[in-house]
C-alpha cells in the first residue's frame, strides 16, 4: 500500500506544491449554493484505545466513489493528521460520507465510522475538524437527512453498519429499521453486501405546531445489539378548502347544496376530524369522511335573504376554510352604476359600484358582473361586498386624453344592464412622493371608536401600510418613497381586523387631485364606519323621569299611578304629582341596573 508520508515543513517545494493543489483544487471543484466541493480536508488526532497514535496510515474513500489526488496521509509524532481530499474529476456534497482506513506499522487495518458531510462542510473554508477513532464491533446508523418535513411524501436513506469483532465490514446479517409507532414508516431493508444494510424511512403526514423527534432503530440479529438515530419532522401547513354546490338559493324556495371540504397538507390527509359550525341561516348535515382527503356534507337552505358563511373545521390540526352562501329574495331585474369621483384625470381612477336588485329593489347576490367602456378605459373584475348584499364595486382607470371627454361604463348581469358616464380631463394627475393617510375606525353605530384593532391601507399599487387604532379609534399610516406613491384618481384600500381575526371591508375611495393640493407632501383623512357590533353598555343606578299626560297630549295627568319596568324587573309603583311628573330610581348591587 503506498503512502504519503507526513510533509517536512522544511521542504519549501513541498509544501508550495501542497498549497498549489488545495488552491487548485478548490477552483475546480466549484460551489454550488454552499452544497458540493472538489476540495475537503480533514484535520484532527488519530486515537488508538483513547491515545494519540503516531506513524498511522490514513487513507480515505468516499460515499460518491471519487478517488482524490492524495491516497493517504500519516499521522504525527503526536498522533496530529491532516488529510486533504483534492478532486479535479468530481465534487462531493452534503449527505455524502467520508470513511476511514487506519493501518498501523505492522499492516493491521481498521476502519472509522462513516463521516457525513454537511452544507457548512462543502462551504469555504472546506475544513472538517475530525478524531479518527477504529471502529470494534457493533452496528451504527445514520439518517442522510437530518431533518424532513412532516408531510406524508418526504424520504430519507437510513444505513446501519454492521462490523464483526474485528471491526471489519459484516454482511449476510438480517438487520431490522424501524422508526417510532405513528411517527412514519421504514421499507423493506436490503444488504448491499459490503457490511451496509440500506431502508427508506417516510415521513408521516401530521399536524405539528413545533418540531418533533422520531427515533430510528437498527437491530442485528447476529450481534443482538439495536444502535439509534433520529430526525426531525418538521411542520407542515395544512389547508382546508370549502366549496358548496350549488352556493346561491332563493328565499321562497328551500334547496340543498353539496359541501365539499378539502384537507391537504402537502397531499391529500384522510384521517382528519371534520366539523361545521352551525350556519346564520339554514342547516348543516353531518360531515362523511370520504377516505380520499375530501369531507362532505349537505347544506339546507333557509328563508331568509343574506350571506352565509360556512366554516369547516380541521380539529386535530385546527386550521378551517369558508365559503359564502347566497339566499337572494328574487331574480335580478336592474342594475345601478354610480363612480367616485364622477371626473376623471387622464389617466386617473374612480371606484365603480354595481347595484344589482330584484324587481321589489332587495339587492341580489352571487352574480357575475361584466363591464364594457365605450372611450377605452379599463375596468377591473367586480367584487361583492360582505356587509351589504348585491353591491359590487371595481376600480375604472381613464385613458390618456388631450382634450375633454366622456367614457360610459355599461356593466351587465346575463340580460340586465345599467350604465354611468365619466367626465374626463387632460389635467394630469397631481402626484405626491409622501402621502399620510389618516382617520377614525368606528363600531356599527358609527359613533363609538374601534380601538385597538388592525388597519391595512393599500393605496394604488403599494405595498399595504398597517397600522393600529388607539383608545380614541385614530389610526394613521405613511407611504415614503424618492418616486411618487400616490397620484390623484389612484385606489384607497381600508381592511379592519378585529380583536377577534374577523376583517371588515374593504372600504374603498379614490384620491383626488384636490385632496393632494400642489403635490410632493399631503395627508389625506379616511374616516372608517365598520360593522362591527358595538358591546353592550350597563349601569349600576338607572333614573327614570318624565310626564304623564291626558288624551289631549298637553293637560298634565295628576295623580295617577304610574309602573317602570326595567327588563324584567317591575320597580315599585309611584304617583304622578300636580304637574304629571314621576320620577323612579333602579340601583343595581350584584348586577347592573340596567344594559343596552
Amino acid at each position: 500500500m503506498g503512502t504519503f508520508r507526513r510533509i517536512d515543513m522544511s521542504n519549501k517545494w513541498l509544501v508550495y506544491l501542497l498549497m498549489v493543489l488545495i488552491v487548485c483544487g478548490s477552483v475546480a471543484g466549484g460551489i454550488a449554493h454552499g452544497q458540493s466541493t472538489g476540495n475537503v480536508t480533514f484535520k484532527g488526532t488519530v486515537l488508538i484505545d483513547g491515545n494519540p497514535a503516531p506513524g498511522i496510515t490514513i487513507t480515505g474513500t468516499n460515499s460518491a466513489g471519487i478517488s482524490g489526488l492524495i491516497s493517504s496521509v500519516d499521522s504525527r509524532e503526536d498522533g496530529s493528521y491532516v488529510y486533504g481530499w483534492i478532486s479535479f474529476s468530481g465534487t462531493v456534497s452534503a449527505g455524502n460520507t467520508f470513511t476511514f482506513t487506519l493501518t498501523d506499522s505492522e499492516g493491521n487495518s481498521h476502519e472509522t465510522a462513516p463521516y457525513t458531510l454537511t452544507a457548512a462542510d462543502t462551504a469555504v473554508p472546506f475544513t472538517v475538524d475530525l478524531d479518527l477513532v477504529p471502529v470494534s464491533a457493533g452496528i451504527s446508523v445514520q439518517s442522510a437527512l437530518s431533518a424532513l418535513p412532516a408531510d406524508g411524501t418526504s424520504t430519507s436513506t437510513i444505513t446501519a453498519m454492521v462490523r464483526d469483532d474485528s471491526g471489519n465490514p459484516a454482511a449476510g446479517d438480517t438487520v431490522t429499521i424501524s422508526a417510532d409507532a405513528g411517527k412514519g414508516t421504514v421499507g423493506a431493508t436490503t444488504d448491499n453486501g459490503d457490511g451496509t444494510y440500506t431502508a427508506t424511512y417516510t415521513a408521516p403526514s401530521l399536524a405539528l405546531a413545533a418540531d418533533d423527534t422520531v427515533q430510528i432503530s437498527a437491530a442485528s440479529a447476529q450481534l443482538g445489539e439495536t444502535a439509534m438515530t433520529s430526525i426531525t419532522l418538521t411542520p407542515v401547513p395544512t389547508t382546508v378548502t370549502v366549496t358548496v354546490e350549488p352556493s346561491i338559493f332563493n328565499a321562497d324556495t328551500p334547496g340543498t347544496g353539496a359541501i365539499t371540504i378539502s384537507v391537504d397538507r402537502a397531499g391529500p390527509v384522510a384521517d382528519e376530524t371534520v366539523t361545521i359550525s352551525p350556519p346564520t341561516v339554514g342547516t348543516v348535515s353531518a360531515v362523511t369522511n370520504n377516505g380520499d382527503g375530501t369531507y362532505s356534507a349537505t347544506y339546507t337552505s333557509g328563508g331568509i335573504a343574506g350571506r352565509v358563511t360556512l366554516t369547516a373545521t380541521a380539529t386535530q390540526a385546527n386550521e378551517s376554510g369558508s365559503a359564502i352562501i347566497t339566499i337572494n329574495t328574487g331574480a335580478p331585474a336592474a342594475v345601478t352604476v354610480s363612480a367616485v369621483p364622477t371626473g376623471v384625470s387622464s389617466g386617473g381612477s374612480s371606484i365603480i359600484t354595481a347595484m344589482v336588485s330584484d324587481s321589489s329593489g332587495n339587492g341580489v347576490g352571487g352574480q357575475s358582473l361584466t363591464a364594457e367602456t365605450s372611450s377605452g378605459g379599463t375596468v377591473t373584475a367586480f367584487t361583492e361586498s360582505t356587509t351589504r348584499l348585491g353591491s359590487y364595486s371595481a376600480t375604472y382607470t381613464a385613458p390618456v386624453v388631450d382634450a375633454e371627454g366622456t367614457d360610459t361604463i355599461t356593466v351587465t348581469v346575463g340580460t340586465i344592464s345599467g350604465e354611468a358616464t365619466l367626465q374626463l380631463t387632460p389635467v394630469p394627475p397631481v402626484e405626491v412622493n409622501i402621502l399620510n393617510v389618516e382617520g377614525t375606525v368606528f363600531m356599527a353605530d358609527g359613533e363609538t371608536p374601534a380601538a385597538g384593532v388592525e388597519v391595512e391601507v393599500t393605496v394604488g399599487s403599494n405595498t399595504p401600510q398597517m397600522g393600529t387604532t388607539d383608545a380614541d379609534g385614530y389610526f394613521v399610516t405613511f407611504l415614503d418613497l424618492l418616486a411618487p406613491v400616490a397620484r390623484g384618481g389612484d385606489p384607497v384600500s381600508i381592511v379592519v381586523t378585529d380583536a377577534n381575526g374577523g376583517t371588515h371591508g374593504p372600504y374603498t375611495s379614490v384620491l383626488s387631485n384636490d385632496e393632494l393640493g400642489e403635490g410632493g407632501t399631503a395627508t389625506v383623512k379616511r374616516d372608517v364606519t365598520t360593522d362591527i357590533p358595538v358591546p353592550p353598555r350597563s349601569v349600576n343606578v338607572l333614573v327614570i323621569n318624565g310626564v304623564v299626560y291626558t288624551i289631549d297630549g298637553e293637560t298634565p295627568a295628576e295623580g295617577v299611578s304610574v309602573v317602570v319596568t326595567v327588563g324584567s324587573t317591575a320597580l315599585p309603583a309611584t304617583t304622578t304629582g300636580e304637574n304629571g311628573f314621576f320620577e323612579r330610581t333602579h340601583v343595581g348591587l350584584d348586577t347592573p341596573a340596567a344594559s343596552t
